[in-house]
């Protein structure tokens, strides 16, 4: 698979819109009962009739591909494959839950039993635990949460900040792989909630990382009227106060010079863009950032933001800092829906094919696009605007 793994919840997303009561091609009721892999085999066409393997449990996505928070594309490419891995590395006990009700049965190898999924996220694959200089990693796992202190805390709108937490040791670096992300973990009301967040501090930052983190306020809107917990916890936090910080994670790795993997498998792109909306920025952004910090990468790279505001465009100064001093390898452009200052000189609205046409580059074999944003703008707008120019779903990942 190429383009984004199963993913029942996104971590860019601003808000998880699965609805409940939502339907499969297999009765939850049917007996369970056991596959082969055979079987699978021959559901491996993207599609209602498509089944995957996740910790030796077979299931039947079906009409729920349609309204997945991750994206179409993500739930087609598992198709008839085992990505037990990748579901585990990104996703939590509420999207657990949610997945048994497309439980149809069981591998041979699973002992005829069927298997509950893991309460635990993926932590066996290795990672570094030190950089090539020597700093110590802070990171210690997604089992092994650390102990993070909050440090500073900046209002960037009325509903956004940029977080600032001091790690255990001030010598080390966070310690994330580029295109990955933490977890970050509490007991709010008396309940565990984790949260995956992408850091927008650089990788070399010692003794400290940033989050910019867009926070839910209860009766802000009518569909969530108790808000984000987590994104209300961590603002709630005062300096000083510790948060628990897990991983790394994510299912999206850049190793350099173009190399990725996706899903844990290998693939190349010497151009990449990036189509975001509102808080979706920060996965975009410390990829860009990276990607520009190493002079010998001559990756290019691409931007489409949407925002409803000029003011709602998160780390514009920043984006525009690094489009001016690599302006060959970095392009940029915006598009707002209201508010329009003067001089404005990029979009307007909501994206659209052409915008893509004109600020992504086109679509071939070396050309990845990412996506990151809330479900109408990567469903609705942006698949069927990238598809219609002729990219090909298994280039177009979710993060």
């Amino acid at each position: 698979q190429a383009a984004g793994g199963l993913k029942m919840g996104n971590v860019c997303s601003s808000k998880s819109h699965v609805q409940e009561g939502a339907v499969g091609t297999q009765p939850a009721q049917q007996p369970l009962r056991e596959i082969t892999l055979e079987e699978v085999a021959a559901h491996a066409n993207p599609g209602l009739d498509q089944w995957i393997i996740i910790n030796d449990n077979v299931y039947a996505p079906g009409k729920f591909i349609a309204s997945h928070p991750g994206g179409k594309a993500a739930l087609e490419g598992a198709a008839g494959r085992d990505v037990t891995k990748g579901f585990e590395s990104v996703h939590d006990d509420g999207a657990r839950k949610m997945l048994e009700k497309y439980k149809i049965g069981y591998l041979p190898a699973s002992g005829g039993k069927s298997r509950t999924l893991s309460c635990h996220l993926a932590t066996s694959q290795a990672f570094a635990t030190a950089a090539a200089d020597g700093t110590p990693f802070a990171l210690k796992g997604l089992d092994n949460p650390i102990l993070c202190t909050l440090s500073e805390k900046k209002k960037l709108s009325p509903n956004t900040f940029k977080f600032i937490f001091a790690l255990p040791d001030e010598q080390s670096v966070l310690g994330l792989p580029l295109g990955q992300n933490v977890r970050l973990l509490a007991t709010v009301n008396g309940e565990d909630t984790g949260r995956s967040y992408t850091p927008v501090s650089r990788r070399d930052m010692k003794g400290k990382f940033e989050l910019v983190v867009k926070v839910y306020f209860k009766n802000t809107h009518p569909q969530f009227p108790d808000g984000g917990k987590m994104s209300q916890y961590i603002e709630s936090l005062k300096i000083g106060e510790a948060m628990k910080v897990a991983g790394p994670k994510g299912r999206f790795l850049y190793k350099g010079a173009g190399d990725i993997e996706l899903e844990n498998i290998p693939g190349k792109a010497s151009k990449i863009g990036f189509v975001c909306g509102g808080s979706g920025i920060t996965p975009a952004f410390q990829v860009i950032q990276g990607i520009l910090d190493d002079s010998d990468d001559a990756t290019s790279l691409f931007l489409v933001y949407a925002n409803q505001t000029a003011e709602d465009i998160l780390q514009r100064e920043e984006l525009d800092a690094l489009a001016s001093r690599h302006p060959t390898r970095f392009q940029r452009f915006y598009t707002i829906s209201r508010d329009f200052p003067d001089g404005w000189e990029y979009g307007t609205g909501r994206v659209t094919q052409d915008m893509f046409s004109l600020h992504l580059p086109p679509p071939g074999d070396d050309v990845l696009i990412t996506l990151c944003g809330p479900p109408g703008l990567i469903e609705e707008t942006s698949i069927p605007a990238l598809t219609a120019i002729g990219h090909k779903p298994q280039r177009i990942f979710t993060f």
